[in-house]
């Protein structure tokens, strides 16, 4: 009876980045995606020699692998596309004098069409495009950025808050109760953020939303 002995079990034949593969008498060994050699030796590949990113991308070699990152003042995926970001960042500011905007690449203000709003807490919802002022008559506006208004919110002892719009939700801190709760735009309803009950102290709170 010939028995096969499986060198992938009983010894390390094979380099580190690479994969060992058993034949009756035999075995090969396999660099790994991103590496090249016979297999006993495996050392990294460099993409970057190699242009696979965009013109408009910096390529950034990682062992194994490569990362492809839009060059500034350009947004995609750094490997298939970048194109310019037409985008300017706007920063809006409310003061005893009303509410400015901010152009952050001409570095200009100026009062906007909600300019009537002074000293309010402001919030932006990225995804719907819409801005929520608060101020201390326990209401809560929205409007659209043409200045268009859309709704109104009243809810009791707001601290400060900030907005969910892909989930129409609005979080906000009770300066009362020194607790986070959530309201649903849409059911008009307030509930305590249970995973956050214990939490007190809270000085300020801001949505993070991936791609918004």
């Amino acid at each position: 009876m010939l028995i096969d002995e499986d060198e992938c079990c009983t010894g390390t034949f094979c380099h580190a980045q690479s994969t060992c593969a058993n034949s009756f008498g035999n075995f090969t060994c396999t660099c790994s995606n991103g590496y090249s050699g016979n297999g006993t030796f495996c050392e990294d590949v460099d993409e970057c020699e190699e242009s696979r990113c965009h013109p408009n991308a910096t390529c950034v070699n990682n062992p194994g692998s490569f990362v492809c990152n839009c060059n500034p003042g350009f947004i995609g995926d750094g490997g298939n596309s970048c194109s310019e970001n037409c985008q300017v960042p706007y920063l809006f500011f409310s003061t005893s004098s009303g509410t400015f905007s901010y152009n952050t690449e001409e570095s200009t203000s100026s009062p906007t069409i909600f300019n009537s709003r002074v000293n309010a807490l402001m919030s932006f919802d990225g995804i719907n495009k819409l801005l929520y002022f608060h101020t201390t008559n326990n209401e809560i506006t929205s409007y659209n950025l043409d200045g268009s208004y859309l709704s109104t919110i009243t809810i009791q002892n707001v601290e400060f808050f900030t907005v969910d719009g892909r989930n129409n939700l609005l979080y906000y801190h009770d300066d009362l109760q020194d607790r986070i709760f959530v309201y649903n735009i849409t059911s008009g309803q307030s509930t305590l953020v249970a995973g956050l009950s214990g939490v007190t102290g809270v000085k300020d709170m801001e949505m993070e939303m991936a791609n918004g």
